[in-house]
């Protein structure tokens, strides 16, 4: 069955979208259709993560990409496997190898949905990105969503929060990769379709 939704999350240096270094982006394409019927498995999503590392000091240097102490300091409080995410490695990528790995992860014409958590931050580093080197957005903006109000819409009335943890995810999820974020949010957005909407 085709893919017909994208989920992507950044990781970040900084709370400016427009120029805050940039550390990591997980890319996860799906099928809505699967979510309301046999639904998927966490780490069955997980294998199909695209994960994308940048390189930090590139960016400050090069795109003038700025690290915010305040979010430093957040970081150095999250946990062991959250701090391994963002130490740089001989692997990291530079600014401009981004956007060909982001359009190379999905086919346009195939998507009816684009999701992110945050509508107001990580759509705007794709268009920040693309302002730096004048490329089009690769995505009708018509199309976009942000999971956080889907979540609210499927529980209104159920005093159900939108960082709630799926009882199957609870000893899997890393937080703060982005890879196991993206794979996270699907599976709220299917647990609920099944249980409070019935699923089909």
């Amino acid at each position: 069955m085709n893919d017909n939704a994208l989920i992507f999350d950044f990781e970040t240096l900084s709370q400016n979208p427009i120029n805050g270094a940039l550390v990591s982006c997980a890319l996860l394409t799906f099928n809505m259709n699967v979510l309301e019927q046999s639904g998927y498995a966490y780490e069955d999503l997980l294998s199909r993560v695209k994960y994308f590392k940048f390189d930090v000091k590139n960016q400050v240097r090069n795109w003038n990409r700025n690290v915010d102490p305040k979010t430093i300091e957040w970081w150095e409080q999250q946990s062991k496997e959250a701090l391994e995410t963002i130490k740089p490695s001989e692997n990291d990528k530079p600014l401009p190898e981004f956007m060909p790995w982001f359009t190379s992860n999905f086919d346009r014409s195939k998507l009816s949905y684009i999701f992110s958590r945050n509508n107001t931050f990580d759509p705007v580093i794709i268009q920040s990105i693309c302002n730096d080197f004048s490329l089009p957005i690769p995505y009708d903006w018509w199309k976009i969503r942000d999971t956080k109000s889907l979540i609210m819409g499927l529980t209104y009335g159920h005093n159900i929060r939108d960082s709630f943890i799926p009882p199957d995810a609870e000893h899997k999820y890393v937080k703060h990769d982005p890879r196991h974020d993206v794979v996270l949010d699907v599976m709220r957005l299917q647990v609920l379709i099944h249980t409070i909407h019935g699923g089909k």
